[in-house]
């Protein structure tokens, strides 16, 4: 094997730096590809309420991206360190700008189709993330009430009840969770 070739492949440390500080610049300014080309597609066809939810979801994606992106800049500042699954290294800001971006298509999509199937849970999906949970503990408990066997929706409005500290309702929604999953 040639091992020249496979070093000659091998970003720099500078260069592998200025990749990542190039894809979060367009993320945060452009979005990511499916962002861009949704965006697009929404801005010629502006009633079309698939591109919209779609938008919103990509949009909710390029914060994961975002978060990623950011735990490989911070790799590149501190060599050796070991990346914690638990910490999120995107800031606060910038993420909640993404999100009001992805609520505000999401808002457009009940617009246009106020019974719009599985917005609901996308927004309380944002809503979680954005750590407001009475606004996601809202979304997903009409998520379930458009459908009572929603397992994802009871699971989630498990885990916003776990962060708001009602063990007694998040367990509640837990075994609910759990006997929709096991009934299909």
């Amino acid at each position: 094997m040639n091992f020249d070739l496979l070093d000659n492949l091998k970003l720099d440390h500078e260069g592998m730096a200025n990749a990542i500080a190039q894809d979060i610049e367009r993320i945060l300014t452009h979005g990511g590809n499916d962002t861009a080309r949704l965006a697009e597609e929404v801005a010629k066809t502006p009633d079309d309420v698939v591109a919209w939810f779609d938008l919103g979801v990509a949009i909710t994606s390029d914060v994961d991206m975002l978060d990623y992106l950011m735990s490989q800049k911070f790799i590149m500042l501190n060599p050796g360190t070991e990346i914690d699954e638990n910490t999120q290294y995107a800031d606060n800001d910038a993420k909640n700008g993404l999100y009001e971006k992805a609520l505000k298509c999401f808002a457009k999509v009940l617009e246009l189709d106020h019974e719009y199937y599985g917005v609901k849970y996308q927004m309380g999906i944002v809503y979680a993330n954005m750590q407001n949970y009475g606004e996601a503990e809202k979304c997903f408990l009409q998520a379930l009430k458009d459908d009572e066997e929603d397992a994802s929706a009871a699971h989630d409005l498990a885990m916003v009840y776990h962060d708001m500290g009602d063990e007694e309702r998040c367990q509640k929604y837990l075994e609910m969770a759990e006997r929709l999953v096991e009934g299909n």
